[in-house]
């Protein structure tokens, strides 16, 4: 069977780079400037998500990605928070990256349906607690696990799609090798 995701990521890499490990309190901007999406992960605690006039309650633990720039805020308890770790996502080619530009501009996911996921999110939460030496590589790379568990179990849940043998790229199309 032709791996289509190994395919894709041979040609367009994907890396993430943590940046919160730990309590948000009250209301929490993040302005969708820039080129990166975010990954958020939500351990404990309930948060309220605002896309403009969108509003998504948040009450288990939770996944919440943003393939591509997106202005989104946080609301939370102002004194009790809640527990997040995140990261920024860097997808080679940009907007054009076909892995992002095929996913919708928001996904929420209770942690708990993350199949196959629970012995990472479990090591990346401990290492996210801890200040052991590489920590910040640890989490960046298991950030990157993580995000590739998510793709596969949308492509299985036929969220998206990556059937094209061709992307098109700044105008070029570029085959992609899948093995068939």
């Amino acid at each position: 069977m032709a791996d289509r995701l190994q395919a894709l990521l041979a040609h367009f890499a994907l890396s993430a780079r943590t940046f919160q490990a730990g309590a948000l309190c009250g209301i929490n901007a993040l302005d969708g400037t820039g080129t990166d999406g975010q990954l958020h992960l939500i351990r404990a605690g309930e948060v309220e998500v605002r896309h403009g006039k969108s509003v998504v309650h948040v009450r288990e633990p939770s996944l919440l990605l943003y393939p591509k720039p997106m202005a989104h805020r946080f609301i939370t308890d102002a004194e009790r928070g809640a527990d997040f770790v995140c990261a920024n996502l860097s997808f080679e080619g940009g907007n054009a990256n076909p892995i992002a530009s095929a996913l919708p501009p928001f996904v929420c996911l209770p942690l708990k349906s993350l199949q196959g996921c629970e012995a990472v999110l479990e090591l990346l939460f401990r290492e996210a607690e801890a200040q052991y030496c590489g920590r910040q590589a640890m989490l960046d790379a298991l950030f990157e696990v993580v995000l590739i568990q998510v793709l596969r179990q949308l492509m299985e849940q036929r969220v998206f799609d990556l059937l094209a043998d061709r992307v098109a790229i700044g105008g070029r199309e570029l085959a992609v090798d899948v093995g068939v």
